[in-house]
């Protein structure tokens, strides 16, 4: 199928951040400090705050980063007939940049090119929420990341759309392969803070390292599990985790593939937990990504990689 790929197993320094957070500077229940206390005390070390049209300073304090964000959103009553929502985030943004990108803006696309033009990271935030479709998200130029994962869009805050997988493998299916995050999306600080992370390997320590770091594929997506190595080796997908899971699969552009799932039951009729894992890739792929779930439901995502040919 493939000579023997290693796709994940970065030897750089771990940082676990949040790239999605709301304070009472917009409609967050806790201040800015507080909750930058709240995921310094839960062991992250990047942190970004994106109140709603107000961006954030970036700065550096010792071990831990505060990365400027900023949310911005649209709502367009009358898209060929349907009414379309767009959050997009802007990470490493200035903080003035909320004044150049008016409200009444319903292009999404404007928003990407002036968090772009600005020198920032355009993320799509909870597409699954937002009830965005792949074929939007295609035409959607800029974008340098998605959330597959955003905690405040599942229960028991919203009706259980905190997983974007399905909205987004059909995107990667037609080539458009972008790093994914695992984020917050806090409001309440209840049970939704805290949860997620994207994290990122890399030496540079840096708010321009850990973008850097994203933009070459350097991360993955969690809410528990830690990948050690992902490694193709001819048609097999290899996969070490750091803790223990109970299962993993492959997605790739396929709608059904043998062997895509590695999951084991013991005689007690319970999963068997392992850090290692093995799944069929599949002639005819042209990308792929990894799932691993623990026993307490965690999940960590890798980010989609290319494989062989399009059109293959």
């Amino acid at each position: 199928m493939t000579d023997k790929t290693e796709f994940f197993n970065s030897r750089a320094a771990r940082h676990k951040a949040n790239f999605h957070a709301h304070t009472t500077l917009s409609d967050g229940r806790r201040s800015p400090a507080e909750v930058e206390a709240l995921y310094r005390s839960r062991g992250y070390d990047v942190l970004a705050l994106t109140d709603h049209w107000r961006a954030g300073a970036t700065r550096t304090d010792g071990d831990f980063i505060m990365l400027g964000g900023v949310e911005f959103a649209t709502l367009n009553d009358n898209v060929d007939g349907m009414p379309e929502c767009w959050h997009v985030v802007g990470l490493g943004v200035p903080e003035d940049l909320e004044q150049t990108l008016p409200r009444t803006n319903t292009d999404p696309q404007g928003l990407v090119d002036g968090i772009k033009a600005a020198g920032g990271f355009a993320v799509l935030a909870h597409p699954k929420w937002s009830l965005n479709t792949a074929d939007r998200i295609i035409r959607l130029r800029g974008i340098d990341a998605a959330e597959i994962w955003n905690t405040q869009s599942g229960l028991p805050y919203n009706p259980d759309k905190a997983d974007s997988s399905a909205v987004l493998d059909p995107v990667f299916s037609a080539g458009k392969l972008i790093p994914l995050f695992a984020s917050d999306d806090s409001h309440r600080y209840e049970k939704e803070a805290c949860v997620a992370s994207t994290v990122i390997c890399t030496d540079d320590f840096t708010p321009e390292g850990i973008l850097t770091a994203i933009k070459n594929g350097d991360s993955f997506a969690s809410t528990g599990p830690r990948f050690s190595r992902v490694w193709i080796d001819g048609d097999r997908v290899f996969v070490e985790t750091e803790t223990p899971c109970t299962a993993a699969f492959v997605n790739t552009n396929h709608p059904w593939l043998r062997g895509a799932v590695d999951c084991l039951f013991g005689s007690d009729g319970d999963p068997v937990e392992r850090t290692s894992f093995s799944m069929a890739v599949g002639e005819g792929t042209t990308f792929l990504r990894v799932t691993v779930i623990d026993a307490r439901g965690g999940r960590a995502w890798t980010n989609p990689v290319a494989i062989g040919e399009p059109g293959r």
